[in-house]
């Protein structure tokens, strides 16, 4: 692992990537559904649906930017909203469109085509596997409307584990990526995107923790860092 030295960011030097930035990922099959819709994670995804819809009008156009088993966009359908999303993997993308009526571009992200513009892009768990994350996120401000919002979830760097037994056993080799709250908040802030950062949280419903429960538990990495931003018109940028 490495860190530079001017926005502090972490990122692995040498990796044995497979995931959403390599190729053979295309090919990829899931060698089990044991552990694949679980009732956690379609709690989870509802949760998050319900502190995203304090944001986005009812209807809205919404694209999973990684979309794996498209829990969360299951959810957002059933709550009458317009979804698609995105996933390299044939085999995913083929699944999505026989079991589920739903589409999924079988691209990677930076690689999508489409005229339509979306009110939400939602990218849970994948820029930690991106090796340019900043390509893509220069891709999602392309798809949004103006005003659209994105939502980007991640693994904490300042995870309670790595002070207990070291960076070592934090080490993901399916990771490119390490984010902590700032770094994340950084990315969004780069040649001036376009951004309006509006909410650097843990995962965590926001109603659950007063403003300093969010600092503390981000700093002990309890919960994911993620956050939201708007688009802002072009030539326009907010911190």
């Amino acid at each position: 692992l490495g860190r530079c030295h001017a926005c502090r960011m972490i990122f692995a030097v040498n990796s044995d990537e497979m995931d959403m930035s390599n190729h053979k990922y295309v090919d990829w099959q899931p060698d089990t559904y044991d552990d694949v819709i679980t009732s956690e994670k379609i709690n989870y995804n509802k949760r998050l649906l319900v502190f995203l819809s304090d944001y986005i009008k009812p209807g809205s156009h919404i694209l999973d930017y990684g979309a794996g088993y498209c829990i969360f966009l299951r959810v957002a359908r059933n709550a009458g909203h317009e979804v698609q999303g995105v996933n390299p993997c044939r085999y995913m993308a083929n699944w999505a469109a026989n079991w589920l009526n739903i589409l999924v571009h079988p691209v990677f992200g930076q690689e999508l085509e489409t005229d339509q513009r979306f009110d939400l892009i939602l990218s849970d768990q994948t820029f930690e596997h991106l090796v340019d994350p900043l390509k893509d996120l220069r891709k999602i401000y392309s798809l949004l409307v103006v005003g659209g919002l994105a939502y980007i979830n991640v693994p904490n760097w300042w995870v309670f584990r790595r002070f207990l037994h070291g960076k070592k056993h934090l080490k993901d080799f399916s990771h490119y990526n390490y984010f902590t709250p700032r770094t994340l908040a950084n990315l969004c802030r780069i040649e001036k995107l376009g951004f309006e950062i509006l909410k650097v949280s843990p995962t965590l419903p926001d109603k659950v923790l007063p403003k300093i429960g969010h600092w503390i538990f981000n700093r002990i990495g309890i919960g994911d860092c993620s956050i939201l931003i708007r688009k802002m018109p072009q030539g326009q940028q907010s911190v």
